[in-house]
């Protein structure tokens, strides 16, 4: 058994992930890292990948565990599980997806057990599981079975090494098993569980009840570890670097050891690892360390530039104040004063032993000023002298010490919760001066300018104290101060600065004003600063919002590097940096003190590494085009898209480095956004509505400010929608001019429709006229022929006036001859005289001649009714045929009707009394068959009129 070491006061510290985080399986096999830094864990769930963002689990299409994974030399990532073997590789659109092996093997052989390790040797990849090793090379397998069982699988050297649980340990070499180390030379229960190579012919082999063991060539050696407890059993190993390895136990975590055994750190809850139990471990050529536990995932970093101090006895204290006096490292915390002697290391973290606590209490500031120590308390003032504190002042609360120079002996100015108090030095004594007079502010920012006293309080001001005479000056904004809040004066280069909202300023003593450094402007520009430490390299180390960093000024051009590892861990409003030398800055923390290497951390600053994890459809069916592994889509072959897939989401990583701070991005979608992005810790973008073209996406990262990684782009074209292709715009080119053409033939139709109808329209307007003019021609016409008309009504009117007289004359002629008849008649009775024998001859005479003239009677009628007739439109002709029974006397009756003659005249004319008139209507109606109420005139001129009309 051996004793452990003296620990060291730093520890190693660990990050740890619960399944909480990752939301896989307890346990975790195997581990590999790719180019991009992503890891790659075999999970009780399947393969589970963590790109420094967010965890991603692709399942065994069996759902089975996953015991281990290794990348092959084509870049395959071989896998083995419970009854299955295979490999994921990214296919074209760099998704990543799983082939088995299994169907290689031969029916027989198709069902296996757990395979338990892969090995990577002469371009074959080879699976063990206890019952076979399966060997793969050129696309066959080839199976080689155990005598008894195969216990395990490495690689020493380029040589694969199999343990044989019957033979012992056997060499692959031509495609044979050779015997290697005999069962006989083995301790017993001997089991490998991994072998790591030092050197080309030594190894280290830990077993699972044996302990470690050197390999050289083909032979085994105990390693006696040194410093430690005797630990048997060892589950994995892993190399650090050229002098040390890592060894994971199964119950006490990680022993750190150099190659000749000697333990340095054992690693274990204390350093916050989850679980003590480690499965697999994996580093990489920067020393992170990722470790997978029997319950959980932790990361850690064996040659981080920066470490934890904060031994037990600080008993989770606040750092405050640190210096080295007299060969010894000593600790100002709120849990008190505690001391450690250096040793021949350079490292201040590689101390050993446990600090040596001197006073209990908080504890404010350590000063070394003039061979004396001081020590600032909140119980008072205290000098220490061989490792005896002795209380100087018990005013309370005494935040720093400055020396100043006046006119009497050399005085210490101490600022403290009421003010400032000066000291005077009197051999190996510290006695009190009293008090600056008229001012009673908290003084914990104090510095000295010869006689000049400058204290700076966050909330009250900047106030400027002549020690000579105790005249207390203020400045503010109304002095050139940017702000009245939050100004902090510190010495730099043994000059007197301010910190500020807005960069440094310093005091102009010839306008008494405050005015921006011309000397840290150009470092430094407006940054808010709070905190401001000069280290012997001239560096400047500053705090800005809860971030420490450094300008470093070695270089030709002031380069700032900042400390992400540090934000929100630093002790914010009580900021205090203590730079030993370049190699040992001790920064005060909220539990103990961080040390920083910064020669060695410098060295590790790197930018890192950017890539994209998916590329994303939105809508239209989700689905990946780019799944985060391979080369992915570049400028000269880029990722080809229909339109519907417009709208992308973009998520992306950056390589993780074990930084606590999350990373920042900045994009730019080259084709659609006109600048990048700020800087924003979101790891996911998206587009929609992007019009068809080329398109770049460009992602960058950056862990620290100032410091950017290379961008990387994924190119993509988005093709037109179908309605906007080239044949597209060539049918619309066709369409266009079909339709120019339709409309040139519509124009040229409608011109011809406009000529058409300006002719029509002309002849129209012409046949209009013609028609007027032939209206007006035939309204002459119709004028002239009713004008002829009308003459020749007139004429026939005359005529008929004419014909009328005529036969009114001929009528008045036969009333006359009637009337001559009636007087012949009378005449003749005259003559008649009765009783008398003779006749007048001359009087029978004259009467004869009457009568002659009377001959003529009948032929008058005859004329008359040939008149009538003619004037009549031949009445009397009509009458007569359509009524044949009429006789002459009738005719007669009906032509003197005709002319509205009265009865009086018609019975003159027919030589009859009006009776008779009377009597003859009365029989001329009955032939006529009139009834009782027709009008006999009105029936007589409907003959005309009838007649007329046929």
């Amino acid at each position: 058994m051996y004793a452990h070491a003296q620990s060291r006061i730093s520890k190693t510290e660990v990050y740890s992930f619960s399944r909480i985080h990752y939301k896989a399986g307890t346990q975790n096999w195997g581990m590999a890292l790719d180019a991009n830094r992503r890891l790659y864990v075999a999970n009780n769930e399947g393969l589970l990948i963590y790109n420094g963002t967010n965890w991603q689990l692709y399942p065994l299409p069996n759902k089975t565990i996953l015991r281990c994974i290794a990348f092959g030399n084509d870049g395959k990532l071989y896998a083995g599980a419970q009854d299955e073997f295979g490999y994921f590789a990214p296919d074209y659109s760099g998704r990543l997806l799983y082939t088995s092996l299994k169907k290689l093997l031969p029916l027989s052989q198709n069902t296996l057990a757990d395979i338990w390790d892969i090995e990577i040797a002469e371009d074959a990849v080879f699976f063990r599981a206890t019952d076979r090793i399966i060997r793969l090379a050129n696309g066959k397998v080839e199976i080689y079975n155990p005598s008894e069982s195969w216990l395990s699988l490495s690689v020493f050297g380029q040589k694969i090494i199999a343990q044989d649980g019957r033979n012992g340990i056997f060499m692959f070499r031509k495609g044979q098993w050779e015997p290697f180390i005999a069962s006989t030379a083995l301790p017993a229960e001997f089991l490998v569980s991994d072998i790591i190579t030092l050197n080309k012919d030594t190894g280290i082999v830990s077993t699972t009840s044996n302990g470690l063991f050197f390999l050289v060539q083909n032979s085994l050696k105990p390693l006696e570890l040194k410093n430690s407890n005797a630990e048997k059993h060892f589950i994995s190993l892993a190399k650090l670097d050229k002098q040390n390895f890592l060894a994971g136990s199964y119950a006490n975590g990680i022993y750190k050891i150099t190659n000749d055994g000697r333990v340095t750190e054992i690693i274990a809850d204390e350093n916050g690892l989850q679980n003590k139990t480690i499965r697999c471990i994996n580093t990489d050529t920067s020393e992170n360390v990722w470790i997978g536990l029997d319950n959980g995932i932790a990361f850690m970093n064996c040659n981080n530039a920066i470490r934890h101090i904060n031994p037990k006895s600080f008993n989770n204290g606040s750092g405050y104040s640190a210096q080295v006096v007299q060969n010894e490292l000593f600790f100002a915390l709120s849990t008190g004063l505690q001391y450690l002697p250096l040793s021949a290391t350079e490292d201040l973290s590689a101390l050993t032993g446990e600090p040596v606590t001197m006073l209990n209490g908080l504890t404010w500031n350590l000063s070394f000023i003039n061979n004396t120590f001081l020590c600032g308390r909140d119980d008072g003032a205290w000098m220490i002298s061989n490792h005896q504190p002795q209380q100087v002042s018990s005013t309370p609360g005494y935040w720093t010490f400055q020396p100043i120079k006046t006119a009497s002996a050399a005085t210490i100015v101490a600022g403290n919760y009421n003010g400032i108090r000066l000291f005077s030095e009197n051999n190996t004594q510290l006695l009190s001066k009293g008090d600056i007079q008229n001012f009673q502010e908290s003084s914990r920012y104090v510095e000295t300018d010869d006689s000049i006293i400058w204290v700076s309080h966050p909330y009250r001001g900047v106030f400027r104290i002549n020690a000579n005479n105790s005249a207390v000056t203020k400045f503010s904004t109304s002095d050139g101060l940017p702000a009245d809040l939050d100004n902090h004066v510190f010495r730099l280069k043994n000059k007197i600065v301010f910190a500020t909202p807005k960069g440094i300023y310093e005091y102009n003593a010839a306008t008494k004003k405050m005015v921006p450094s011309a000397v840290y402007s150009n470092v430094f520009g407006q940054m808010p600063l709070r905190y401001l430490k000069e280290d012997e390299k001239g560096n400047i180390w500053f705090v800005q919002d809860k971030m420490i960093g450094v300008a470093d000024l070695t270089a030709k051009k002031p380069v700032i590097n900042f400390i992400p590892e540090l934000k929100n861990k630093i002790l914010s409003g009580f900021e205090n940096i203590y730079p030993y030398n370049s190699s040992n800055i001790l920064v005060g923390s909220e539990s103990g003190f961080y040390h920083i290497n910064y020669e060695q951390y410098r060295k590790q600053i790197h930018p890192p590494e950017t890539y994209l994890t998916t590329v994303q459809t939105i809508g239209n069916g989700d689905s990946t085009i780019y799944g985060g592994f391979g080369i992915g889509q570049t400028e000269q072959n880029p990722a080809s898209l229909p339109y519907k897939f417009n709208a992308l989401h973009f998520s992306f990583a950056a390589s993780f480095t074990g930084i606590e701070s999350p990373a920042e991005f900045s994009f730019y979608l080259e084709g659609f956004d006109k600048e990048w992005s700020s800087w924003t810790t979101q790891y996911e973008k998206e587009y929609t509505n992007l019009y068809e073209g080329d398109y770049i996406f460009h992602v960058k990262s950056r862990n620290r400010p100032f410091l950017e990684s290379a961008a990387f782009t994924y190119a993509f074209t988005i093709h037109a929608p179908w309605y906007r292709t080239s044949w597209a715009y060539i049918l619309y080119t066709i369409i266009f001019v079909c339709l120019l053409y339709l409309l040139y033939r519509v124009q040229e139709r409608n011109y011809q429709r406009k000529q058409q109808a300006v002719r029509q329209a002309s002849q129209q307007k012409f046949e209009e006229e013609q028609r007027r003019l032939t209206y007006q021609h035939q309204l002459e016409i119709e004028q002239t022929e009713k004008e002829l008309i009308r003459l020749k009504n007139e004429n026939l009117e005359a005529e008929i006036e004419h014909k009328n007289a005529e036969l009114a004359s001929t009528a008045m002629t036969l009333v006359q001859k009637k009337e001559f008849l009636l007087k012949l008649t009378n005449e003749l009775n005259k003559l008649y005289k009765p009783g008398a024998d003779t006749i007048n001859a001359a009087e029978l005479k004259k009467i004869i001649r009457s009568l002659g003239s009377e001959e003529k009677l009948d032929e008058e009628w005859k004329q008359f009714s040939i008149h009538f007739n003619n004037v009549h439109s031949n009445f009397l002709i009509t009458l007569k045929q359509k009524f044949p029974n009429l006789n002459a006397h009738e005719l007669k009756l009906c032509a003197y009707l005709r002319m509205n003659l009265s009865s009086k005249e018609m019975a003159q004319l027919m030589s009859i009394t009006v009776r008779g008139v009377e009597i003859s209507r009365y029989r001329l109606r009955k032939k006529l068959q009139l009834q009782p109420k027709e009008d006999l005139f009105r029936f007589l001129l409907n003959i005309e009129s009838q007649d007329q009309n046929v």
